[in-house]
C-alpha cells in the first residue's frame, strides 16, 4: 500500500493506517524537532516552557495535520504535506 493510500485511509479514521504512517515518518519528524531544539538551545526552550518531550508530541501532531490536509486530488505526494 502506498503512503498516499495510507493517508487517505487515515483521513477516514483508520488508526492502523495512521500508525503505519507514524512508523514510516517518526524518525524524520523527530529529527526536525531535534534541529529546532538545538537551534533554540535547551535553555532557550526551557525559558519558554518547551521541553524535548513537548516537541516529540508536536511531531505526532504534525503528522496528524499532514493527514488532515492531504488532498489526493492534487498531484503532491503525501510526504510534501509534512513540511508545510
Amino acid at each position: 500500500m502506498t503512503l498516499e493510500q495510507l493517508a487517505t485511509r487515515a483521513q477516514s479514521g483508520d488508526l492502523e493506517a495512521l500508525y503505519q504512517l507514524w512508523e514510516t515518518f517518526h524518525r524524520l519528524l523527530f529529527s526536525l524537532a531535534w534541529k529546532f531544539y538545538q537551534a533554540h538551545g535547551k535553555e532557550g526552550c526551557s525559558r519558554r516552557g518547551v521541553v524535548w518531550e513537548d516537541l516529540k508530541q508536536e511531531a505526532f501532531l504534525a503528522l496528524s495535520d499532514a493527514v488532515r490536509c492531504y488532498d489526493p486530488e492534487k498531484s503532491f505526494v503525501f510526504s510534501t504535506y509534512l513540511t508545510h
